[in-house]
């Protein structure tokens, strides 16, 4: 049986592992060596977007659950929430290091592909009434 599929880009001096639901392994890729070749910065990119893409379909999972406790559009569109949420992405990335400006529009992208999906699945539900 083949071990799990380690995303540790080349170059790595130390690295936090984290074992994922589907058997990945992924690393805290702030602990690593400076990329020495644009090769090794596209491998940890790719890493980082892998790691994005799990937690982009946990949110998914979420954002599904929480649809089914709103009664109407302006409940899934919230824009109260929207602008907490915004706000608190921004103190985060600064905290981080992160341009604010940058993970406003990340945010702000998200928010809106997800407040998409909930409202297709609430047209579902709707239309199965």
């Amino acid at each position: 049986m083949a071990g799990p599929r380690v995303l540790t880009p080349p170059g790595a001096t130390t690295c936090d592992h984290r074992r994922w639901r589907d058997g990945t392994v992924a690393c805290d890729h702030r602990r690593m060596a400076d990329p020495t070749t644009l090769t090794e910065v596209r491998t940890r990119i790719d890493a980082i977007d892998a790691d994005l893409i799990r937690l982009l379909a946990d949110r998914q999972s979420l954002v599904r659950a929480a649809a089914a406790f709103k009664a109407d559009a302006q409940a899934v569109r919230a824009p109260d929430r929207v602008a907490r949420v915004v706000a608190l992405a921004r103190e985060r990335a600064a905290a981080a290091g992160l341009d604010p400006t940058v993970a406003e529009a990340v945010w702000r992208a998200m928010i809106g592909a997800f407040v998409d999906l909930e409202m297709t699945e609430q047209a579902r539900r709707t239309a199965e009434r």
